[in-house]
């Protein structure tokens, strides 16, 4: 039921920061929540509670020993919440193994930004597919958070959860672009075992 898109997201802040409370309070591990944007994060952030968990927060631009820093902090495994954005250095090309990372939650789809390259891309593709919006939107996003949610599960051996946070994710258009590996259920409460 939670909207994520833009033009929904103040009024829905409320209802996506007690989902992650939720969600953050159930995971006895490491987690990462995942943002669609820098904008995004700081709209919720104020909101979770970080109680007795250590909090990492991704900033724009880091450094790579803050990277550094936060990877060791989170391959510890001693129950990090790790705030990050989708596309971003923490969403790609990083493992997390074993129980380094026990929960990805990605905050609605990380749709490209909106500019003029866009949607000349989106023009093009409604002319040649008929799929302009699927082919230049939806499709990068949700590569966006397929890639991201792959943190979670990098060998046979790993265990984990994802979850999904935003109701475009049971829209078919966004749901074909999910891995067909994924069983995506709609849990009626977060807070049941």
């Amino acid at each position: 039921h939670i909207k994520t898109t833009y033009r929904h997201r103040d009024q829905y802040r409320p209802q996506t920061a007690e989902a992650i409370n939720t969600i953050i309070k159930r995971t006895p591990g490491n987690i990462v929540v995942f943002f669609s944007s820098f904008r995004h994060m700081k709209q919720i952030l104020p909101l979770l509670d970080r109680g007795e968990r250590p909090f990492l927060i991704q900033s724009p631009g880091m450094k790579e020993q803050e990277r550094s820093l936060f990877l060791s902090a989170m391959l510890r495994a001693e129950g990090h919440v790790l705030i990050a954005v989708m596309g971003g250095i923490f969403s790609e090309g990083i493992d997390l193994p074993q129980k380094a990372l026990l929960c990805a939650v990605m905050v609605g789809p990380a749709l490209p930004m909106a500019n003029l390259e866009r949607k000349q891309i989106q023009a093009w593709n409604e002319e040649k597919y008929e799929k302009g919006f699927i082919y230049s939107w939806v499709v990068p996003g949700m590569a966006r958070v397929a890639q991201a949610a792959g943190r979670v599960i990098r060998t046979p051996e790993d265990r984990g959860v994802v979850v999904l946070i935003g109701n475009r994710f049971r829209q078919t258009a966004y749901r074909e672009c999910l891995p067909a590996e994924w069983f995506p259920t709609i849990p009626r409460d977060l807070d049941v075992e």
